[in-house]
């Protein structure tokens, strides 16, 4: 079963990691100036700026993706053709 994934979920994802990319930085600066860590801890927020960027470039992705599968189809059938051809030949 394929996974139908419209526009207003990639919207609504993109979103849910940006604020959420934003909760982690006040998070780490919380902890950083009021609870005087030794350092800023920000792995939540790369996390979440990550998911936020495969979210926003989704289409893009997956137009990639099809250009790849196609390429491959491509050369395989190529590969074959010159498989049946040396075949006949010999």
């Amino acid at each position: 079963m394929k996974l139908k994934i419209r526009d207003k979920d990639i919207q609504f994802i993109y979103y849910f990691f940006a604020t959420m990319m934003v909760i982690s930085m006040v998070a780490a600066c919380y902890k950083k100036f009021f609870q005087h860590a030794d350092q800023f801890d920000l792995s939540a927020f790369y996390t979440f700026f990550v998911m936020m960027l495969f979210a926003r470039f989704y289409y893009a992705i997956q137009y990639v993706l099809e250009k790849i599968e196609q390429i491959n189809r491509r050369e395989r059938q190529r590969q074959l053709d010159f498989e049946a051809k040396t075949k006949t030949q010999s």
